[in-house]
């Protein structure tokens, strides 16, 4: 039995959604974010957003274009590990810090002119002005469908099984539109939208 996905001209499922964090460069998507950071600056860039629309994505982004240390604020007892204070640092979920110990950690970095680049669910705008950061924030519009139609073609296209053979997978602006409606803002639950509609493809393929 051939497979329906190689039939369609692909290797795989387009929209596997990989357990390690960031996106490659060649499947990234500009959602309209500000350039990337610079050291020492003294600023707070803040990507504020639920879960799954792209916050760890855009910091992976930044840390390829400005490196520096990255710094992932688990759960348990190991929230409490003092994260790095580099020139430039990438800090992840900082929300589960106790307010009392985040107010320290900025003061910290605010004494030492660093600029932060932290991924949360809620908004730490005001702490960081009143310890002196300048503030540039980054929030998550609803997805289009243009934009994730430019996306999943992306995707498509890096899981063709070679350039000489073409593929019959392409997402279409009805589809684009009702994903969108039902993703709103999350990246990650258009993925998963896309994985079921990209199986569902394959499997009208398999029956021809």
């Amino acid at each position: 039995m051939k497979d329906p996905y190689q039939q369609m001209g692909i290797k795989r499922n387009p929209f596997v959604v990989k357990e390690t964090p960031g996106v490659p460069q060649p499947l990234w998507m500009d959602r309209h974010q500000p350039n990337h950071p610079l050291p020492n600056q003294c600023q707070y860039f803040q990507i504020l957003g639920s879960r799954g629309v792209g916050k760890t994505s855009i910091l992976f982004h930044w840390k390829e274009e400005q490196p520096g240390p990255y710094h992932y604020v688990a759960e348990d007892f190991t929230r409490w590990q003092l994260p790095p204070f580099h020139p430039i640092v990438y800090w992840d979920e900082i929300d589960r810090w106790a307010w009392w110990y985040r107010a320290l950690i900025f003061f910290i970095g605010r004494l030492k002119k660093i600029t932060i680049v932290a991924a949360t669910h809620r908004d730490f705008s005001t702490l960081s002005k009143w310890l002196g950061f300048e503030v540039r924030q980054v929030t998550f519009q609803p997805l289009t469908p243009e934009e994730l139609m430019e996306w999943a073609e992306l995707r498509i296209q890096a899981a063709r099984l070679n350039e000489e053979i073409a593929t019959n997978l392409h997402l279409t602006q009805v589809k684009a539109e009702e994903i969108a409606a039902k993703a709103g803002d999350s990246l990650r639950f258009a993925a998963d939208l896309l994985h079921i509609w990209a199986a569902e493809e394959a499997a009208k393929e398999s029956r021809k």
